[in-house]
């Protein structure tokens, strides 16, 4: 049976899974409950009792002027409606609630009121590629993505070209200074004029 999995901070996911009680009960972590909120022929299937165990809140049920009069919590899977039982959904209604559950949201209390805001789902590869990202500012799937060659070459040149000269420092200078003298030859003694001598 084909079913979409909605789980917690993370886009949903079509998944195949055996027919039968056991198999529901796997995927949502208890014993199921099922809700209809919607007139499509689907149902939503959650753990029983998974705001009493604390699951987290997942995603939010919203009436026809868009208010928030439920929370579903932990995993839930959208399954279609046979006439006596829970059946595969059909493509068209699987590609409809993908994107009806596609944002995962985070809920906060503000003045005893309920808010839900949407939040960026888990992506296993921006941690990958932070990591060995060249160009943080592209996060996008493609790891190490930044300059290359020509272009990485243009760039340093451009920096080198625009930087301010470095002046030396002044130990630098000194030790140029000393080095310097260290290199100059004594003046030869032959040559050096005697002073005067007087009598006295």
């Amino acid at each position: 049976m084909m079913v979409l999995v909605v789980e917690p901070m993370k886009e949903p996911y079509l998944k195949e899974i055996d027919l039968g009680l056991h198999s529901l009960q796997a995927e949502v972590g208890g014993d199921i409950a099922a809700s209809y909120p919607f007139s499509d022929p689907v149902g939503l299937v959650c753990n029983d009792e998974g705001k009493l165990i604390g699951l987290e809140l997942n995603r939010g049920l919203r009436d026809e002027d868009g208010n928030l009069y439920d929370i579903m919590a932990g995993t839930f899977l959208v399954v279609g409606l046979g006439e006596e039982d829970f059946t595969s959904l059909p493509p068209e209604l699987a590609q409809k609630y993908m994107e009806h559950f596609k944002q995962p949201e985070q809920f906060i209390n503000l003045n005893g009121q309920i808010i839900a805001l949407p939040v960026e789902p888990e992506n296993p590869l921006r941690t990958a590629e932070m990591t060995v990202e060249d160009d943080y500012g592209m996060i996008d799937g493609v790891i190490n993505n930044g300059r290359k060659g020509e272009e990485l070459e243009a760039a340093k040149g451009e920096v080198r070209r625009t930087s301010p000269e470095k002046k030396p420092s002044i130990r630098e200078r000194l030790e140029a200074a000393k080095k310097e003298c260290g290199e100059r030859k004594p003046p030869d003694k032959a040559h050096q004029k005697k002073p005067p001598e007087h009598d006295l």
